[in-house]
């Protein structure tokens, strides 16, 4: 099994807070520290699917406002010694998202807005990753590291992609009309012969 590879679900990538960042919000909470990493963005700004997989949540927190929940199509077997899916978490979103629990969605996809909602103290990204394993049943799942001080979330920063989910999306169309325009070169010198 593959190791798992985020792209930055930013257009520009600026981190505000990593992960792990102790302060006394989180310690509060009951966390060891900051169980994600929060990214620079403005209310408005496209946020992108970080990876392929299936939204799992799109909807509103008391605490962490609007947000979207992904998992990934296939198992991993990496640091984690198990095999898991993984989920990515994106929070303080605007109310407009535009997917829904059960929607497929590949890297570079828009899937919410920036915005300042939930206990937010200005417009930001709040990213998470979380290892999760299904349980005996389709519909439940659990984290595997809940217990882990982070409420089961691991640092993203060591999966992450050194594009951003923006440049794989316009990287790929690019190449996708590249590739229409041959074939269209070569339909038309076929019909010339």
């Amino acid at each position: 099994m593959k190791k798992l590879e985020l792209f930055w679900p930013v257009k520009n990538v600026a981190i505000n807070y990593p992960f792990g960042y102790k302060h006394e919000i989180y310690t509060n909470m009951g966390m060891a520290g900051h169980n994600g990493i929060d990214l620079n963005c403005f209310v408005g700004e496209p946020i992108y699917a970080a990876h392929d997989g299936l939204v799992t949540y799109a909807g509103v927190d008391s605490r962490e406002g609007w947000g979207v929940v992904i998992r990934t199509n296939e198992p991993f077997l990496d640091d984690i010694k198990i095999p898991h899916y993984w989920k990515t978490i994106s929070w303080h979103l605007l109310s407009n998202i535009p997917v829904k629990a059960g929607q497929s969605v590949q890297a570079g996809d828009v899937i919410g807005y920036g915005d300042t909602t939930g206990l937010a103290t200005g417009p930001h990204l709040h990213f998470g990753l979380k290892p999760i394993a299904q349980g005996e049943n389709e519909w439940s799942w659990y984290n595997i590291l809940q217990q882990n001080g982070y409420f089961g979330a691991v640092d993203p920063a060591p999966y992450m992609s050194t594009l951003t989910a923006y440049q794989l999306k316009t990287t790929l169309k690019s190449i996708s009309e590249i590739l229409k325009k041959i074939s269209e070169l070569l339909t038309f010198w076929s019909k010339k012969r």
